[in-house]
């Protein structure tokens, strides 16, 4: 059987790096939903919202160390808050 390359391509990296923006963009918009909203029933799926991507920020920092990239300053500072 053929021994599997554990390293990442350029496409599985970018999927990865953009799930990273993303999340970190929906926990910022999803802070300020949760200042201004009103209807008390939207304010609990925000919450989940928020809950998720905060859940998955960690999850891709760990994937990101744990393989060999080049990263962003950004991304560096945010490792170590």
């Amino acid at each position: 059987m053929a021994k599997r390359d554990p390293r990442l391509n350029s496409s599985e990296l970018s999927q990865l790096w953009m799930g990273y923006m993303q999340d970190s963009m929906t926990i910022c918009t999803m802070k300020y939903f949760l200042q201004i909203v009103e209807d008390s029933d939207i304010r609990p799926v925000i919450k989940q919202a928020l809950k998720l991507s905060e859940a998955h920020i960690p999850k891709l920092i760990a994937i990101f160390q744990g393989i060999i990239v080049q990263f962003p300053m950004v991304l560096m500072i945010r490792m170590l808050i």
